[in-house]
């Protein structure tokens, strides 16, 4: 995590932070998404060329995992988690 800028308030988050934020986010989808993803994974390896036909539910399960993971309400919870990770921080420095 970056240092904080001491022009910004604590709760507005650096371009860098934002991409930490994202990036959680992201990590965060797919890790509860991994029996979808392995799934479809395991379909795509087995079916070959013909991946786009034999494996739609597998797909369409894995994306629809991660949409419900990926929705603007979690990028929001990780940006809260870094907010309060830089306010703990900056308590710690006083």
């Amino acid at each position: 995590m970056d240092k904080h800028n001491e022009k910004l308030p604590v709760w507005m988050l650096t371009p860098g932070e934002e991409k930490e934020a994202r990036k959680r986010w992201k990590d965060y989808a797919y890790h509860q998404c991994d029996d979808a993803v392995k799934k479809f994974a395991e379909c795509s390896k087995a079916a070959g060329l013909k991946v786009l036909f034999q494996c739609t539910d597998a797909r369409d399960a894995m994306n629809a995992c991660i949409l419900k993971y990926q929705g603007p309400g979690e990028l929001d919870r990780q940006r809260r988690i870094l907010i309060a990770e830089k306010q703990s921080k900056l308590a710690e420095q006083k």
